[in-house]
């Protein structure tokens, strides 16, 4: 069976251990996937950026192991760009996403981000509750991170890289 694709969409597609297709969808609008991942449940978190819209976000969404959607969530900054880059997720289904932005969001816990680009971090658990997010690269001395990957670890540490251009970068060590 065969998927028709009206405009640049998002085509998601199931296939069993052998090859076989399970199931197959398209997910309308000018999107763009920024990364999925797959939890022990079988459910599967993807993270798209939407190109059409200005300010520029993107949506994460939360899909059962049939495809049918559990939760799905946009973020938009207030006037600059928010891309998605990765997304992982843990033994217990929470999910974490790698970002970058222009100018400051909301995802839940307040304002985060600047108007240099930052690297953003930002944690759901699995219900899609925003659990924390933490903003990188803010200009001091022009330092500016972006191209966020995440991932995590085995002991449910997040690891997140990214792009940095000269200068102080925070942590949350004090430098």
């Amino acid at each position: 069976m065969g998927i028709v694709a009206p405009a640049m969409q998002i085509v998601l597609a199931k296939f069993s251990r052998t090859g076989k297709h399970v199931w197959s969808q398209c997910i309308e609008g000018e999107l763009t996937p920024a990364g999925f991942a797959v939890d022990p449940s079988g459910n599967v978190a993807l993270a798209a950026m939407s190109w059409k819209t200005y300010p520029q976000g993107f949506f994460l969404r939360k899909l059962d192991g049939a495809g049918a959607t559990i939760w799905s969530k946009t973020f938009l900054p207030y006037s600059g760009s928010l891309i998605a880059r990765s997304v992982a997720v843990d033994g217990g289904g929470d999910i974490v996403v790698g970002a970058d932005t222009t100018d400051v969001i909301d995802f839940g816990g307040g304002p985060v981000g600047s108007t240099s680009p930052a690297l953003i971090v930002v944690r759901f658990n699995s219900a899609g509750a925003h659990t924390w997010t933490r903003s990188f690269g803010e200009c001091t001395g022009c330092a500016r991170m972006w191209d966020a990957r995440v991932a995590f670890a085995p002991t449910g540490n997040i690891v997140a890289v990214g792009r940095a251009f000269p200068g102080v970068i925070d942590f949350g060590t004090g430098g």
